[in-house]
């Protein structure tokens, strides 16, 4: 069924609706499209944070002490229980600075011939250490070029020199507020016609909140961050979750799992992968946002069609919003599943039927503007014609979605 829009500024009125001889206050069915907004409505109701700035910042913390990992850059043997000049780095192949080196840091090297222990003597720069084994009876097995290396702690000297300082830096994360309206122009003559179904001015009224939420539904999810310089003007806009997990990619967790193979043991990889980002900044219960299509799938689970016998525990039941939840509990927490009518499409245009975007929203800021004593957040401004005949009102809402943490979000999109 196609559904039509018209861009006139005043709402007409067609024979369909006149009264003729049919009783007012009968029923009538008319199809609103979409009419939920759960994005919105988990933002507004578990994140609202009113914010005095059109351009609302955060200052973000992540922790290095949390994830003490690095990598052998190089080849290291042992003589003498010594290691000198070990090449070392932050990611596999990377040449990068770690960072965080120290002298007293005591490290377990995953080898070929097993787990090696050892301190870190000497830091000639944040590529390259000297290390000395705990003890000369300890197991020293040879270091490769790209053996995983684990920070297990300190260990100093007894009346031995103060420990090197370190330091955690402070990151921004920000957004804009973006300015949305949507206008119900209703003639006199409407407004006093008596119409099949009650009053059209009421319809419209409540037409218009829907398509504007929905409006606002759609920045949410899609918008990017940005300001538009127009002729005589700048247009901003806010941050969409999609957008923002895809603009950090290389932090996100974004998988392009198929339908056709996506075991158990796929999911709980999945999971595994996701969960075990962000460390303490990060909630073990994660809002899934889906398409219809991966809806129906894991609504298959536990029925036999889906991952066999595989024990899933799988909880579907109302939230408190009046949205419907399924809840997939797996070892590393909670996936709460909900449908996001926005995800939509068809089997001709896809669109984004198969996505599934999972948010921390401990990580996220639903931000309308408010200061001064006045409230940008959705109003409605009444009145707006001059010495027309007709009424002219507008929703206005001026809002910013601020993502923060991209790691503890995910994407997947299936196919």
């Amino acid at each position: 069924m196609a559904y039509s829009q018209s861009t006139k500024d005043t709402a007409n009125l067609d024979s369909s609706r006149r009264t003729y001889d049919i009783p007012l206050h009968d029923d009538i069915h008319e199809l609103w499209e979409p009419s939920a907004t759960p994005f919105l409505v988990f933002s507004r109701s578990m994140r609202r944070m009113p914010t005095g700035d059109p351009k609302p910042t955060r200052l973000v913390h992540k922790a290095g002490w949390v994830d003490r990992r690095f990598f052998a850059g190089g080849a290291g043997s042992w003589s003498s229980s010594v290691v000198s000049n070990l090449a070392v780095e932050k990611t596999v192949g990377g040449s990068d600075n770690v960072g965080f080196l120290i002298d007293g840091l005591v490290c377990r090297a995953k080898t070929a011939g097993g787990d090696t222990v050892f301190v870190i003597t000497n830091v000639d720069n944040q590529k390259q250490i000297d290390i000395e084994a705990i003890t000369a009876t300890a197991s020293q097995n040879n270091i490769a070029d790209g053996d995983e290396i684990q920070v297990v702690g300190t260990a100093f000297a007894r009346g031995a020199d103060k420990a090197t300082a370190t330091y955690d830096t402070t990151t921004t994360e920000w957004s804009y507020t973006q300015i949305f309206k949507t206008t119900i122009d209703v003639t006199g003559t409407l407004r006093a016609t008596e119409t099949f179904g009650g009053s059209e001015y009421d319809r419209l009224m409540e037409d218009k909140r829907a398509e504007h939420l929905t409006d606002i539904e759609r920045a949410l999810l899609f918008g990017t961050r940005g300001a538009t310089a127009l002729t005589s003007s700048t247009v901003y806009s806010t941050y969409g979750i999609v957008s923002y997990i895809e603009a950090n990619s290389s932090n996100s967790t974004i998988k392009t799992p198929a339908y056709s193979n996506y075991s158990f043991d796929s999911f709980i990889d999945d999971m595994e992968d996701w969960y075990s980002l962000g460390g303490n900044k990060a909630t073990d219960e994660k809002l899934a946002l889906s398409g219809s299509s991966v809806l129906a799938f894991f609504s298959k689970i536990n029925s036999g069609k889906l991952w066999g016998d595989a024990q899933v525990n799988i909880d579907s039941k109302m939230s408190e919003f009046g949205i419907h939840v399924t809840s997939v509990r797996h070892p590393f927490g909670v996936l709460h599943l909900v449908h996001e009518p926005l995800f939509r499409g068809n089997s001709t245009n896809s669109f984004y039927k198969d996505y599934m975007c999972g948010v921390d929203m401990q990580n996220v800021l639903y931000m309308p503007l408010e200061g001064n004593g006045v409230s940008r957040d959705t109003h409605l401004v009444k009145n707006l014609q001059t010495t027309y005949d007709k009424i002219i009102h507008e929703l206005r809402t001026e809002t910013a979605l601020l993502p923060m943490l991209s790691e503890t979000h995910a994407l997947f999109k299936f196919a």
